[in-house]
């Protein structure tokens, strides 16, 4: 049976919720970072941010760079320390490519893109 309208009013706040959820992402040998689930306008910015650099890394880079809370990347202190203009370049210092590629399809799963998570029924 399909979900009606008085489901989705009583499951508001769970949805919402989800939507605000934060998530910790431990890289190994460096530490654990604190993201924010991305948004649709996380992605077209990204995406606007990669084609403009003809790069998917480039895109990933940003939409990373984007939804980092915790630690600061754009602290102007870690930027002059390692030596970076742009700031979203700061992630080319402390990540690995790899490592990059990880985080971004893990934010982007987290965001709702994982193929077996739903089912047609």
């Amino acid at each position: 049976m399909a979900i009606s309208a008085k489901d989705l009013i009583e499951k508001k706040k769970l949805i919402e919720d989800k939507k605000e959820k934060q998530i910790q992402i431990e890289v190994p040998e460096t530490g654990t970072f604190l993201f924010r689930i991305p948004t649709l306008i996380d992605y077209e910015d990204a995406d606007a941010y990669g084609k403009k650099r003809k790069s998917g890394y480039e895109e990933n880079k940003f939409l990373i760079h984007s939804c980092c809370l915790e630690p600061n990347l754009k602290d102007p202190e870690l930027l002059e320390a390692y030596g970076v203009k742009n700031p979203v370049d700061i992630l080319d210092k402390i990540f690995m490519v790899g490592e990059v590629s990880t985080i971004a399809s893990t934010l982007v799963e987290k965001a709702g893109f994982k193929k077996d998570a739903y089912k047609v029924v």
